[in-house]
């Protein structure tokens, strides 16, 4: 559970604060892309600092969203805010990316475990969203759009990224696409950060498909992917 405080610039509403950061926040990843392209990366990490940043601000505020309809209107007002900016279609994998990160907070919620999400040099450096058991435990977490079912993937799993699914008294396999060099490069950043840290620190990447979230504004899981979750978590042994 996070218990974390969000400061915003006296006589804002936390909402009207959000909604000043969202052009900005589209158009500096539109930079950090170009820069990627053109070779250029100089300065990126400062623009990638200040993305991580929002991220992070945007998933506690939905967090802590109870309201359904409260949050139908915020993501309502957030596509108005975009009109005629250009960047209309980036919210909606923004979005995604956020409810699917607060599905997994609610989750351990529900199996009444601590959580802390990651700074934003964390996020950027180790490719960590969020730390479990005495930041022993890094978790990334990944919204798609499209995927068979929940996927949890462990460090010892990722050279054949797929999750073994008991349904329709039949075992078959969750697929991840696209995910090689994804995984490959959060599970090598863990390695270099358990060597600095002297000290063991697992990974684990999440994959949340879209469809098996209750509500789509909130992030509030569905029962089919908080059992599934439950599941994975105490098959991987994290409640030790």
């Amino acid at each position: 559970m996070i218990r974390e405080e969000e400061n915003f610039e006296s006589g804002q509403s936390p909402e009207e604060a959000l909604f000043n950061t969202l052009v900005e926040h589209f158009q500096t990843n539109q930079t950090i892309r170009a820069k990627k392209e053109s070779g250029n990366e100089i300065g990126n990490q400062d623009l990638l600092r200040k993305v991580t940043e929002d991220e992070a601000a945007w998933t506690k505020f939905i967090y802590q969203v109870k309201d359904k309809d409260a949050a139908r209107h915020f993501w309502e007002e957030a596509a108005d805010r975009l009109k005629g900016t250009g960047f209309e279609s980036e919210l909606e994998g923004f979005k995604r990316g956020v409810v699917c990160q607060v599905a997994v907070l609610k989750c351990l919620d529900k199996l009444e475990q601590k959580s802390r999400l990651a700074t934003p040099d964390e996020d950027m450096f180790n490719a960590t969203d969020l730390w479990l058991k005495k930041e022993s435990i890094a978790i990334q977490v990944k919204g798609r759009k499209k995927l068979p079912g929940l996927a949890f993937i462990s460090q010892e799993e990722v050279s054949f990224p797929a999750i073994e699914h008991e349904g329709n008294e039949a075992i078959h396999y969750i697929m991840v696409r696209d995910t090689e060099h994804e995984t490959e490069r959060f599970f090598a950043k863990i390695e270099r950060l358990a060597e600095i840290k002297h000290r063991p620190v697992k990974g684990f990447m999440i994959y949340i498909p879209e469809e098996m979230l209750e509500n789509k504004d909130t992030g509030e899981p569905s029962e089919e992917l908080f059992w599934a979750f439950k599941d994975e978590f105490y098959k991987h042994h994290l409640d030790s």
